[in-house]
Parts: C-alpha cells; sequence; structure tokens
C-alpha cells in the first residue's frame, strides 16, 4: 500500500436506499456512508525552496502555477474536514496505471512510425518524414484512445484511494 499525508477539504454523506422484496411487503432500509474530498499535502523534498540557491523545483511551480489537486476517497475512519489523514492505494493499481498511461502511447507511437515506413515504400528519400509523420499520428491516436478508455471505465472500491487513518486532528 502506498501511503501519502492528506488534508479533508469537504465531507459529502451518500444515502443509498435498498428494497427488500424478500418480505410480503416492501422495506426500504437507507445505508448512510460518507465520501471525503481530499488534498495531498505536498512537502519540499529539501528544505531550502525559496533560496537562492536550490534544485529550482519551487521557480518551475511558480512558472507552470501548480495547483492542488483534490480526490474523492472512502471516509471509512470518520475523519472531520481539516483532519490530516493517511490515504492510501495498491501498490498494483498504480503500476497498472503507469502501463498504460506510459507504455500504451509509446506503442502507438512506434506502431504508426513502423506502418508508415512499410506502407509508403514509393518514395525512399522521404522516409524519415513519413516515419514522424507516423510517429505523431500513432502517438495522437494513442493518447485520443486512452482518454475515452479512461472516461469510460466504472472504477471498482478495490482501485480507488482509501482513507487509512488520522494523522492529526485540529480539533483536539
Amino acid at each position: 500500500m502506498i501511503e501519502q499525508q492528506a488534508i479533508v477539504i469537504a465531507i459529502e454523506n451518500l444515502v443509498t436506499k435498498n428494497l427488500s422484496s424478500a418480505t410480503p411487503k416492501n422495506t426500504q432500509s437507507a445505508t448512510e456512508s460518507s465520501v471525503a474530498i481530499l488534498e495531498i499535502m505536498r512537502h519540499a523534498p529539501c528544505g531550502i525552496c525559496g533560496q537562492t540557491r536550490g534544485c529550482g523545483n519551487a521557480i518551475w511551480g511558480k512558472i507552470f502555477a501548480h495547483k492542488p489537486s483534490s480526490f474523492k476517497a472512502s471516509n471509512t475512519v470518520n475523519a472531520k474536514v481539516g483532519d490530516g489523514v493517511i490515504v492510501g492505494i495498491d501498490e498494483q493499481v498504480v503500476l497498472k496505471s503507469a502501463l498504460l498511461l506510459y507504455a500504451l502511447p509509446l506503442a502507438t507511437m512506434m506502431l504508426g512510425a513502423l506502418m508508415s515506413t512499410t506502407i509508403v515504400t514509393d518514395s525512399p528519400n522521404q522516409a524519415d518524414l513519413y516515419a514522424v509523420i507516423g510517429a505523431v499520428t500513432g502517438l495522437t491516436f494513442g493518447f485520443i484512445w486512452l482518454k475515452g478508455y479512461t472516461a469510460s471505465q466504472s472504477y471498482p472500491t478495490k482501485n480507488k484511494a482509501v482513507i487509512l487513518r488520522i494523522s492529526y486532528s485540529p480539533n483536539l
């Protein structure tokens, strides 16, 4: 399990109604669960960010205006807004995601370059140009397919981040 410290910025309470037809009278039961909206707490790898001698990560952050991103996780530990929590995700999920996000576009790029050089053989002087055009086309196709594939997926609970424990609470 890969763990990271995060802070709870909001809580959503979800109520799901279960309709049971096992009895003569249809009974309804409501199950309430909460989902926390989290923001990862980013730390500088060293203590000299913003000083004149450093690696420059702070400068890149200012140039590209890195904005904090938020995500949802199941709130099984009853964390409150403002609590610091430890959130985790399975290593296999991260590995599969990285493989899909990096290897698929790379493979489609290579396939596009290979296909363009084998299909277009009438002008050997421009083989490199056709290889570049095929590579860019394959890379674009790979990114478009990946965007459509990830948008159409409904991820099982095992693939989502989970709040493991509360690390600190400002209310205590």
